[in-house]
């Protein structure tokens, strides 16, 4: 973040704008904008890509295409015609400028429907469809100013499927690193990502993969919970740092919910008080708990 800011904020040459840190998953078109926006996709940093994309309309001398990523230069020349431009110097400048853009892609439409799925995405004068074979290799028209510019559409690697993980993914994956550091615990960042539909499920991946480095805290008790609320059958026997203690809190939210059936099988070292302790049973009694919760056993000691 201090990065992007940095180099959002200042330039070689002494320029400095203010920059404003917007909110995580603010939607393309949420902020005060009349010029459009500027679109870094740092997704693979050996490959960076970039766009500028005009979704209401700019207070440019030239109209461009609606809700579709834009070039450096068609950009450029929807407020400027460089070779109307009288200061030669502004002139080289431009077109230098211009050259240091050469040296990246442009963002795919694609990345653009996957980062931000609502939006009515252009392609070829068509709306962006999940499906783009009848279009994968038309020819695309671009006006730009007095220039009519022509580019055949071509399948790279970044538009296959499973290719390269894109943005959004990049930066769920960050997100999730946060959330789990057993140092962090940021409510309001678990609230917001709750309401993301793949959140759940990709939490739950990763809480099974760093299952054996996982430590108990009341934050990681916590998105267990929530990554598994909604399972009949909760596997637990691959977190092993966690303590019956923690177990037990974490078993006795469970109950609550849709587990009907707790899997702790291979864990060798916890005795029957251990196992009462978890199910929330009084050593006075062998009843097990009124939700009718079941525990797997196999292969765990007596």
């Amino acid at each position: 973040m201090t990065c992007l800011i940095t180099g959002a904020s200042f330039n070689l040459d002494g320029y400095y704008h203010g920059v404003i840190v917007e909110p995580f998953f603010m939607p393309f078109d949420g902020g005060d904008n009349n010029n459009g926006i500027t679109i870094i996709d740092i997704t693979d940093l050996e490959s960076v890509r970039y766009c500028f994309v005009d979704f209401y309309g700019m207070e440019s001398a030239r109209e461009v295409e609606l809700m579709t990523p834009l070039s450096a230069r068609t950009y450029l020349e929807a407020y400027y015609i460089l070779d109307e431009l009288d200061e030669k110097t502004e002139r080289m400048d431009l077109i230098s400028l211009l050259e240091k853009f050469r040296e990246r892609d442009v963002v795919t439409v694609a990345k653009l429907k996957e980062t931000w799925p609502d939006g009515e995405w252009q392609k070829d004068g068509f709306v962006f469809e999940e499906d783009e074979s009848d279009h994968a290799d038309c020819t695309t028209t671009t006006t730009t100013g007095l220039k009519v510019e022509k580019k055949r559409t071509e399948q790279t690697a970044d538009d296959l499927p499973g290719a390269t993980k894109s943005l959004r993914d990049h930066s769920m994956n960050k997100l999730m690193e946060e959330i789990l550091d057993p140092g962090t615990d940021n409510p309001d960042l678990i609230a917001s990502l709750e309401i993301l539909n793949d959140f759940i499920p990709k939490l739950r991946c990763r809480l099974y993969e760093r299952a054996a480095t996982l430590q108990p805290t009341t934050v990681s008790v916590d998105l267990l919970h929530k990554a598994m609320k909604e399972d009949v059958e909760v596997d637990l026997s691959v977190f092993k740092n966690f303590a019956v203690e923690d177990l037990a809190v974490l078993v006795a939210k469970l109950r609550g919910e849709k587990m009907r059936v707790l899997n702790l099988s291979n864990m060798l070292e916890l005795s029957e008080a251990d196992l009462q302790l978890i199910l929330g049973i009084h050593q006075a009694s062998s009843k097990e708990p009124e939700t009718g919760c079941q525990i797997a056993m196999v292969g765990a000691g007596s």
